[in-house]
């Protein structure tokens, strides 16, 4: 079962086909990929495919991505979540966007405080690593 995160003001859920088209705004935002190390997302069929891809990750364990959202709202802000999972060496590396228009109000250090405490209490992860691109102010907040 896909684990259901809460923290005070935000909901980390399962990412699912009724995000595509948020997810695919996020995505192909030049402002978000600046930082971000990808090349924009085109199509929404695309994008279903990589949701897909995101639940079979799970499934497999090599990876769990969250959709976030403010508590109360359905629509999504924006994603977290962990890559390249080890289960046998118990690690994984964490990443995550926001939408533009959600910045600079604290919803990524809540988001990522809560993966990492999920990460090390309910994964077993021993080591959670990151890329940060030192030029993105805004993440080392």
């Amino acid at each position: 079962m896909f684990p259901l995160l809460h923290t005070e003001r935000l909901v980390l859920r399962e990412l699912t086909e009724n995000d595509a088209q948020a997810i695919l705004s996020c995505f192909s935002n030049p402002d978000v990929l600046r930082h971000y190390g990808q090349k924009p997302l085109t199509s929404l069929e695309q994008v279903k495919q990589i949701i897909q891809n995101f639940s079979n990750n799970f499934k497999e364990k090599h990876g769990i991505k969250w959709g976030i959202s403010v508590q109360g709202q359905e629509e999504i802000i924006g994603t977290i979540g962990f890559q390249d999972w080890s289960v046998e060496h118990k690690k994984a590396d964490i990443s995550y966007a926001l939408f533009p228009n959600s910045w600079g109000q604290g919803y990524a250090k809540e988001a990522v405080r809560k993966v990492i405490s999920y990460g090390f209490q309910e994964m077993n992860l021993v080591r959670i690593g990151a890329i940060v691109f030192t030029e993105n102010e805004g993440a080392g907040t």
